[in-house]
């Protein structure tokens, strides 16, 4: 079952479809927090495979995302420190994703989104 790290990056796919989103700029911001994630992903398993340093992983997010440096280094260090992290936030995300559209697919008008996330939050 996912990661609860996969439950928060689900949760916040959710802006568009409830209509949060008021006006260009949020979902601006959530595009922006979604580069982000690919580049924590690039340098978390980047780091873990030997392919990137600890230095080309902090330069990496001063570029792709224009981090400060400071900012990178943390971050850099946080996925130095917790091997993975960044994979499996995704990969949690990933897999409620898959599960609702299975679930979706085979329930069809009986699939309850209500019922579906609490057992998320149950089970996960």
């Amino acid at each position: 079952m996912p990661t609860s790290e996969g439950w928060a990056l689900y949760a916040e796919s959710l802006g568009e479809t409830l209509g949060l989103y008021t006006d260009p700029n949020q979902k601006l911001a959530a595009y922006k927090s979604e580069l982000f994630r690919a580049i924590r992903l690039v340098t978390d398993v980047g780091l873990h495979t030997g392919i990137m340093s600890r230095e080309e992983s902090i330069q990496y997010m001063m570029e792709k995302g224009g981090r400060e440096q400071q900012a990178s280094v943390s971050e850099t260090e946080r996925y130095m420190a917790i091997p993975g992290q960044a994979l499996s936030y995704k990969t949690g995300e990933l897999k409620i994703m898959e599960l609702k559209a299975k679930y979706i697919k085979s329930l069809g008008n009986k699939f309850d989104i209500k019922k579906f996330h609490d057992v998320v939050n149950e089970e996960g």
